[in-house]
């Protein structure tokens, strides 16, 4: 039986984050044009309302633009099949993931939210994928702390960790 399932980014969890995002920019705006009369400090330290409210601004008017983007995606951000499982489920995914090459699936819990480590024969495979930059430092700081670079979060999916676990280790053990 060949049958794949598809995971795809939660439109209503995304639509939280965006309104989220939103309003923060929106306090950003009233830390520029309409705190002249508070004094910010940071450990003591007078903050400049523009520096503090422009550099809300544009952060998160930079996943806001992500956000959008990821809002607008049709395709699955998760593919299991009985051959490989395809991530893309975040910036940092790193793409298909051989069946064969998986040797253990773990959980990891860190503050509050459930990641799928998934420890396969030859993780430099995997990271030589990825050319020099951002993505190849992070997906190298998963392998040192957790001892593989693959790891991924249900959190913006629409599924709970323990189906998309149950479902990769039911894979697995075929």
């Amino acid at each position: 039986m060949n049958t794949t399932l598809e995971y795809f980014v939660s439109k209503t969890k995304t639509k939280f984050l965006l309104a989220t995002c939103s309003l923060i920019c929106l306090i950003g705006l009233l830390v520029i044009f309409g705190l002249d009369e508070w004094t910010i400090t940071f450990f003591e330290i007078p903050v400049n309302h523009t520096f503090l409210g422009s550099s809300l601004i544009i952060i998160f008017s930079t996943f806001i633009v992500l956000l959008i983007r990821n809002l607008n995606k049709k395709s699955p951000a998760i593919v299991i099949t009985d051959k490989s499982i395809i991530d893309n489920s975040s910036m940092t995914s790193i793409g298909e993931i051989q069946i064969d090459d998986i040797t253990e699936l773990k959980t990891l819990n860190v503050s509050g939210q459930s990641l799928i480590l998934i420890v396969v024969k030859n993780p430099d495979t995997y990271l030589n994928r990825i050319p020099n930059g951002w993505k190849k430092k992070v997906l190298e700081n998963n392998f040192r702390t957790n001892g593989t670079p693959i790891v991924i979060s249900s959190s913006g999916l629409n599924c709970s960790s323990r189906e998309l676990y149950n479902a990769i280790n039911e894979r697995i053990k075929k």
